[in-house]
């Protein structure tokens, strides 16, 4: 018996010698020098080794294990494949170090522990976790002591406030700088409000700000510099502070790799004006058909006779209030983003392509509100013994519709959405007027001589804003020596827009109900 179990032992003992196999091999930098003490693992165990002092290694492989990870600090993990191999070579790249870095002007990256100022360092999981359209909106409420304001619409201003405001009238923005290159973030402002540029009260458009166009899914990072920091080392267009984005690029040595991001979304009207539930049409306490307010007797549910008479008859409905009339108007805003990247690498260069689709429609009924945003960025490296060469260029198309605000214009753009809805009385529904081409809904034969019907507004008004834009920079370096590089940098940003805008004329017809009225 005992001899049957020492047979089995040693067979067993010999399948498994069998199934394991030795790896050597020699582990050095880029200059050929022997790496002491790096890590070698076979992939997914604990089986491993170090490097002696001349790189050196030699490892038994678990059977079916072909992969062997060696590790080294300051160094690239490495994944090698030794299938049919017994012997390897291999060349550690240097990596980033463990230690926090930020860029700073010109592109510069520095150690946080070097700077002299405060820093704030934004990572690009950050950025797309709420999967915002904008940039600016993704930071808003992360970065202690700037102010995020956004209008809600689609596409509309967004404006970046560090420290507070530093003018009463001028310019409070932040520099945005991307890739050591400045670019525009001037406001994109309605026809009316350039025409009358000390008016921006009467018939308002937005449009957005230029940093709208930022595709969140293609920074890499981004450092908040304020106060006195941004200034010097932007000058006086950073004394507002500044935001120095960093693109995402191609890493050397990088199998290809692709990326995709995407995200729908639906928006609803968050709050409105708090309207008293208790009087209806009319004025002075009393009740009359062809008023705007709601300054008429309380509700009392009896139906009467409203409106203008059309064709010899008249409408009847309840006198009763319509708490939801002002939300029932507006619709369930949705939004689409996608972004998908391609980048790669070999030894001496480094590429990636990215293109971004992203599309809103607003709460407003009909696409009165809307945005269309596509976005295609290039960005590439190469490297060539001590010279190196990078550029990154970025072109857009904006598509844009927004809706007016203010108080109207009376030089013949028309009167504008919300004035319309809101002198609608209580016990109205708005949305009994969609149908403009009924005649009790037309502009004849309104209910009011006194506002317009808020659908006939949408009809009629309305605005496209088409932009296209192109942004990138060029970049030229040579090392002179270990830590001295001569770095030669050309960028531009360029815009060309154009905006259409139609105002909606109203015409009564002579002896209309709303005409005689």
């Amino acid at each position: 018996m005992k001899k049957i179990l020492l047979l089995f032992v040693f067979l067993a003992a010999s399948s498994w010698m069998m199934a394991q196999r030795t790896v050597t091999g020699t582990v050095t930098d880029t200059g050929g020098d022997p790496l002491i003490g790096a890590n070698v693992i076979a992939l997914g165990t604990t089986v491993g080794t170090i490097t002696d002092i001349d790189g050196n290694f030699t490892i038994n492989m678990p059977a079916g294990n072909n992969t062997i990870v060696v590790s080294y600090i300051g160094y690239e993990d490495q994944n090698i494949d030794v299938t049919g191999l017994s012997n390897v070579s291999v060349t550690m790249r240097e990596g980033t170090l463990l230690e926090e870095v930020v860029v700073t002007a010109l592109g510069i990256e520095k150690s946080e522990k070097s700077l002299g100022y405060s820093a704030t360092t934004v990572s690009s999981e950050e950025l797309t976790q709420t999967r915002n359209n904008s940039f600016a909106d993704a930071i808003s409420g992360r970065v202690a002591g700037v102010t995020i304001n956004s209008n809600g619409a689609p596409g509309g201003s967004t404006s970046i406030v560090m420290r507070g405001f530093s003018s009463a009238t001028g310019n409070n923005e932040a520099l945005i700088v991307i890739d050591g290159i400045p670019i525009l973030n001037k406001a994109n402002r309605g026809l009316t409000q350039v025409l009358n540029a000390n008016d921006d009260f009467n018939r308002s458009q937005d449009f957005g700000t230029q940093a709208n166009d930022i595709n969140p899914d293609d920074i890499e990072s981004m450092t908040i510099l304020k106060g006195a920091a941004a200034t010097a080392l932007y000058g006086s267009a950073a004394a507002n502070g500044a935001i120095i984005i960093t693109t995402k690029s191609g890493k050397l040595n990088q199998p290809l790799r692709v990326d995709y991001s995407g995200t729908i979304s639906q928006s609803r009207v968050n709050r409105l004006p708090h309207l008293q539930n208790t009087f209806g049409q009319g004025w002075n306490g009393l009740w009359a058909s062809n008023e705007n307010g709601s300054w008429g007797p309380k509700a009392d549910g009896v139906e009467r006779l409203w409106g203008n008479t059309v064709n010899n008859s008249r409408k009847l409905k309840p006198y009763t209030i319509q708490e939801d009339n002002l939300r029932d108007f507006y619709d369930y805003g949705s939004g689409i983003n996608n972004s998908i990247a391609i980048s790669g690498g070999n030894e001496n260069s480094t590429f990636r392509i990215s293109y971004s689709n992203a599309q809103e429609d607003g709460i407003v009924p009909t696409n009165a509100d809307s945005y269309k945003l596509n976005s295609l960025g290039l960005n590439g490296k190469l490297k060539s013994g001590r010279f190196s060469v990078g550029s990154n260029v970025t072109f857009s198309n904006k598509k844009q519709k927004s809706v007016a605000t203010g108080q109207g214009d009376d030089a013949g753009a028309g009167s504008v959405l919300f004035q319309e809805i809101i002198q609608i009385p209580r016990d109205h529904s708005i949305v009994d007027y969609k149908d403009i081409n009924d005649p009790f809904n037309n502009l004849d034969n309104f209910f009011t001589p006194y506002a317009q019907n808020p659908y006939y507004i949408l009809d009629a008004q309305g605005n496209d804003y088409n932009e296209d834009r192109i942004r990138g920079s060029v970049d030229v370096g040579y090392d002179l020596f270990t830590n001295l590089k001569a770095q030669v940098r050309v960028g531009g940003d360029f815009s060309n827009s154009n905006l259409q805008d139609w105002g909606n004329v109203a015409i009564i017809t002579p002896g209309s109900s709303k005409f005689i009225c």
